[in-house]
């Protein structure tokens, strides 16, 4: 008898739980696309952008280099910045942390980050050097207006890549 109320009892906890996580997935937002990856995007917006900046062959392989010299950097400095962070962390949650080493670990990423920033500074100065000023602006605001469109997403493949050519 006991046995068979305990089954009973498992059945119907676990019949509850399966409820409760189908109707949390039920009202989950549905994926809305493919996910190609976020580099496919990007080469569709320089695409758009080269376009509707009317950019000559030399500027658009002054600025390929340009971005692609940047990016390596910058993702070498924020590498950088990640693992002092981690190292930080790590540092902090130790019981008997040394003072001194997280005063150093700190200073190095603050420092790191006013290298990031320098570094963010000079590349839209270049930029500013390869363009002339009607293209920059309308390169400002061209980017404003991508970077409005994504802040409604959450996460990196959220959206149809072809809603970026409908904006042509």
């Amino acid at each position: 008898m006991k046995s068979t109320k305990r089954f009973y009892q498992k059945v119907i906890v676990l019949t509850l739980t399966a409820i409760c996580i189908s109707t949390s997935l039920t009202y989950a937002e549905p994926f809305r696309g493919t996910c190609d990856g976020h580099d496919n995007r990007c080469q569709i917006k320089e695409q758009i952008v080269i376009e509707e900046l009317g950019l000559t062959e030399d500027q658009q392989a002054k600025l390929k280099k340009h971005r692609e010299a940047c990016r390596t950097q910058a993702m070498q400095m924020k590498g950088s910045l990640k693992t002092n962070r981690l190292n930080l962390r790590s540092e902090l949650g130790k019981y008997d942390s040394n003072p001194d080493e997280v005063e150093r670990i700190s200073s190095e990423m603050k420092n790191q980050q006013a290298q990031l920033i320098d570094h963010r500074v000079a590349s839209i100065l270049k930029v500013k050097e390869i363009l002339n000023p009607e293209q920059f602006e309308q390169f400002r605001s061209k980017i404003k207006e991508l970077r409005g469109k994504r802040r409604g997403f959450k996460g990196r493949c959220r959206g149809d890549k072809n809603e970026l050519l409908k904006g042509k």
